[in-house]
């Protein structure tokens, strides 16, 4: 929930929601942030809350595929749907894979798949990081909540799961 003070600028929600290309476009809170009028809505159901984490699931094995997901306490009720279902929000990379073990599928929103290779013999730690700031830009709509335009990791144990 936005607190008293935060600038909350109707712009910004047209630019993370993809009504616009940038944060000077006239937009209407109701048909373009929440994709339909008629209905009560408030710039606070587009809220991220707090960026808490980035897990992986599973965060081990030596084949298949795993999920990155960007965790957010007490969003809004329009956030996940509007906001975090959005590719352009989020990026997501990985480091430390020497053996170019994990791939990341491309246009991932605040979940991701990422494709494990197998018949690697060893074992290899990655991190896969991924980040939510909406449209790639620093100053978003939810550029006030706690962990946002900030890098979130977990490592992928590579090897026998268990």
């Amino acid at each position: 929930m936005p607190d008293p003070g935060d600038m909350l600028l109707l712009a910004k929600l047209g630019r993370a929601v993809g009504s616009s290309a940038n944060y000077t476009t006239l937009t209407k809170l109701a048909a373009d942030g929440r994709g339909s009028t008629g209905t009560l809505t408030k710039m606070s159901h587009f809220d991220a809350g707090t960026v808490a984490s980035m897990t992986l699931n599973p965060d081990d094995g030596n084949s298949g595929t795993t999920t990155g997901t960007m965790n957010f306490t007490s969003p809004g009720s329009l956030f996940i749907s509007r906001i975090a279902g959005r590719f352009q929000n989020f990026t997501w990379t990985e480091s430390t894979d020497d053996f170019n073990l994990l791939t990341i599928g491309g246009s991932q929103d605040y979940t991701a798949t990422i494709t494990i290779s197998s018949g690697f013999p060893g074992l290899d730690t990655v991190t896969i990081t991924g980040k939510f700031h909406e449209a790639g830009f620093s100053d978003g709509f939810n550029d006030h909540v706690t962990g946002y335009n900030t890098n979130k990791s977990d490592n992928f144990n590579y090897g026998d799961a268990g």
